[in-house]
């Protein structure tokens, strides 16, 4: 949901820099050439989820997970050992289900459930997120509060935070918070003047330069965003793409 987040906010950006095209004025806006760009954007999403849909290319259920968003439940597909287990529709979390004769499971275990007898279905409980989510920031907090010039090493960051029911090491769902936690307040700024520096010369870039550089300067300006957005509720600090856009970044926005 962070990355639709990202998405949204990018896209945003995008029609954002065909309308003004370099004018803050309203008389100096491209009004037609962002609505084109927009039915663009539109068909592009559009096809995408069609061909996501029409060639069954992910098992991740869009519409529920946008329901979650809204409603705060989560659906979740359960196999239980018989059909009359009693089990209700909604649950206040997965360790109710042991009582009733059942186990949540993954959508991939679907059909190997049913080959065993079981009878798969579904019910609905709160989002475990939000509270794991409230539970981490204040496990962060307190622990930068302990050691905030140093850290605690990126390696003991599991070991506070815990795992999650996978038995995955949990990690600080904010990126800033992630390296502050593990580096300390040095890291906490160097990260912050990456950021700082890319978003500044991409502005110098677009009003100062051609073409070329507007070109240079939007993409590594909506680029920034595309990471920052949903690293704000995940700690992708060791992804390989957020290292590939810093060198792509840098290297567009350098003169020499």
């Amino acid at each position: 949901r962070s990355a639709w987040l990202g998405a949204v906010v990018v896209s945003i950006g995008f029609l954002k820099m065909i309308l003004i095209d370099g004018f803050w004025k309203i008389g100096g806006w491209k009004w037609k050439k962002a609505g084109y760009a927009a039915l663009g954007l539109l068909a592009s999403v559009v096809i995408a989820l069609g061909i996501v849909k029409l060639f069954n290319l992910s098992s991740f259920e869009l519409a529920n997970r946008a329901q979650s968003t809204a409603s705060g439940l989560q659906e979740i597909t359960i196999s239980c050992e018989s059909e009359n287990s009693g089990v209700p529709q909604e649950i206040g979390s997965v360790s109710e289900l042991g009582r009733y004769g059942c186990a949540h499971i993954n959508l991939e275990e679907i059909e190997t459930e049913k080959a065993k007898g079981n009878f798969v279905s579904t019910a609905v409980r709160p989002d475990p997120n939000v509270d794991l989510r409230a539970q981490i920031y204040k496990k962060s907090w307190n622990e930068i509060k302990s050691n905030p010039v140093f850290g605690i090493g990126w390696g003991n960051i599991g070991k506070i935070l815990g795992s999650d029911e996978r038995g995955a090491s949990l990690n600080a769902s904010n990126i800033f918070l992630e390296v502050w936690l593990g580096t300390g307040i040095v890291g906490l700024v160097c990260l912050v003047f990456v950021f700082g520096s890319i978003l500044i010369k991409s502005l110098q870039f677009y009003y100062e330069g051609g073409v070329g550089e507007k070109t240079a300067a939007v993409f590594a300006a909506l680029g920034a965003f595309a990471i920052l957005v949903p690293n704000l509720f995940n700690s992708g600090i060791f992804l390989g793409f957020l290292w590939a856009y810093f060198g792509i970044a840098v290297s567009l926005l350098n003169k020499k």
